[in-house]
């Protein structure tokens, strides 16, 4: 932080001069939406004498430790995600918030040049046929030069963004997104259940994949059953990707739900408890050490077979 101040004094009139300040840490909560408000948690000025990396972290330490005595992080959610600005260590930060339930991402200043693995002797042998010395670094990977990118490793798709902005509304493309959801889903679903030998263990393969799923994908699998996408659901004009994911689960439940119970009925019971699974789970409601033995007692206690 920088002090200014003001002085009229002077001949040709008032004159603005700046003085350096001390130095202030801040940590604000991001919004996980496209938003720039954010909330203000704490700030601490560092003294001269100050390791900015230890005084950094133990000023986060705190801040987690009052959030998780608060209730807003419980045992089973996500990692909190800390994003350090760039002149923070990253790996160091690490290193000293090791223990907390967190995720650290550094910032990087857009002139630096990074180096890309060195290529093995096959690899290298395979892209110069001429020969030659084997390089001892990789290509350079320039942060300002977007042409020595290559292809990324990993991709993150943000599911309601720019990439569904040929939908007429927010609406629109969050059913965009739950209809390619559930199509995963179903997938899924199909996968887990044709590796089970017999009904009841399929029925238990299932509810298994069906919870990992949601565990796994949490923002699709809330743009499928909590956010509104303007879908109709058991009707005749629902959806063909969503229809399919109800058949997924219905033809593995369908095997044991008993004498006397239309299968379609007894497939909508079973989702339902499914869901109320993952959604306790996943906001912390139950504890997190008894999850198998809650899916081999909904089998035991709906399963007929």
């Amino acid at each position: 932080m920088a002090c200014s101040a003001t002085s009229t004094a002077a001949a040709d009139g008032p004159r603005t001069s700046s003085s350096p300040g001390w130095p202030y840490p801040f940590v604000a909560a991001l919004e996980s939406g496209r938003t720039s408000w954010c909330q203000l948690l704490d700030a601490v000025r560092l003294g001269p004498e100050d390791d900015v990396a230890e005084a950094t972290a133990s000023q986060l330490r705190r801040v987690v430790t009052d959030l998780i005595e608060m209730g807003r992080w419980h045992v089973g959610d996500r990692d909190i995600l800390i994003v350090f600005d760039a002149g923070y260590d990253a790996p160091r930060m690490a290193h000293l918030l090791d223990g907390l339930p967190v995720e650290v991402l550094g910032r990087m200043r857009s002139d630096r040049v990074r180096r890309r693995p060195t290529p093995s002797l096959k690899e290298y042998t395979l892209a110069y046929l001429q020969g030659g010395r084997p390089p001892k670094h990789g290509k350079e990977f320039r942060f300002a030069k977007p042409e020595t990118w290559g292809e990324p490793d990993a991709a993150t798709v943000q599911a309601i963004g720019h990439e569904y902005s040929h939908f007429r509304g927010k609406g629109e493309s969050i059913g965009a997104v739950a209809i390619e959801g559930a199509a995963e889903m179903a997938a899924a679903l199909r996968a887990a259940a044709s590796a089970a030998d017999g009904p009841r263990a399929r029925v238990t393969t299932l509810a298994r994949a069906y919870l990992d799923f949601a565990e796994r994908n949490p923002a699709a699998y809330d743009t499928m059953f909590q956010l509104d996408g303007g879908l109709a659901f058991a009707r005749e004009d629902t959806p063909e990707p969503l229809k399919d994911a109800f058949a997924a689960l219905l033809e593995s439940l369908g095997e044991v739900a008993g004498d006397g119970v239309r299968p379609a009925l007894f497939t909508e019971v079973f989702w339902a408890a499914l869901h109320g699974l993952a959604t306790l789970t996943r906001a912390g409601r139950l504890p997190p050490g008894d999850a198998e033995r809650r899916v081999e007692l909904l089998v035991d206690r709906l399963a007929r077979a």
